[in-house]
């Protein structure tokens, strides 16, 4: 489903493409986005139309990530466990992003929206103490043999959203200029993958937590996030 969507995506910026004259406008910046990751971001002009392809691809902020499930946490939209897989299924990974969007003249020069789609794939672990009280419930763990306080809890996951962006950009000269941008994203599909000893347990747990977090994204509809940055603009 997810490889035939980005192919989809992917003929139709081609196709777009296609249609632009030999100068094309291009901007390469970096950004960092709350609650999600730093990275770098480049976009593409297709002219004569004002559409712009935008892409991102940056590292996730383990800072960023339990910053922004704290909050939900608080905000009682997830439980304990939630916030605790998404704390840890992400302390490494990547955050990828391509959309189409415009400028608004009408309305400001400065002002821009777009379209799109993005995902972010991690992976992490927890230490033995915290695997077992997570697992457990709480309660005593039993016929994982002597070697149990050795164990921890791997987690691989990934989420992919839909989105839009509503973003302003402050000139600073011809070529530089700085954006703050607000998104709207929606989590359509997810997946865990829990590593814990023998396969009994690593099935039954990645089937628990795969459960908790699409239940997390249902709770969550629309997830915002903001983002910051410096772009500097060339023509190819």
């Amino acid at each position: 489903m997810i490889e035939r969507l980005m192919t989809k995506i992917f003929a139709i910026l081609l196709l777009l493409m296609s249609f632009s004259a030999s100068a094309t406008p291009f901007k390469i910046g970096v950004y960092s986005e709350y609650p999600f990751s730093n990275g770098v971001e480049a976009r593409f002009g297709i002219l004569p139309t004002p559409v712009e392809i935008k892409i991102k691809v940056g590292a996730l902020a383990p800072g960023y990530i339990m910053g922004g499930s704290e909050a939900l946490l608080e905000a009682n939209r997830i439980n304990v466990e939630q916030a605790i897989i998404f704390d840890n299924a992400y302390e490494e990974g990547f955050h990828f992003e391509i959309s189409l969007g415009s400028k608004i003249p009408k309305i400001s020069r400065q002002l821009y929206f777009d379209f799109g789609y993005a995902m972010i794939r991690g992976d992490g672990h927890l230490p033995p103490a915290d695997t077992l009280s997570l697992i457990s419930h709480g309660r005593p763990v039993r016929n994982l043999g002597p070697s149990k306080e050795n164990y921890e809890l791997g987690l691989k996951g990934d989420i992919h959203f839909f989105q839009g962006s509503l973003g302003y950009l402050i000139p600073i000269n011809k070529v530089i200029d700085i954006k703050a941008e607000l998104s709207l994203k929606h989590g359509f599909h997810s997946s865990i993958e829990a590593e814990y000893g023998p396969r009994l347990y690593k099935d039954a747990l990645s089937k628990r937590f795969d459960e908790a977090q699409k239940d997390a994204l249902n709770s969550v509809p629309v997830l915002p996030s903001v983002t910051v940055g410096v772009n500097y603009g060339i023509d190819l």
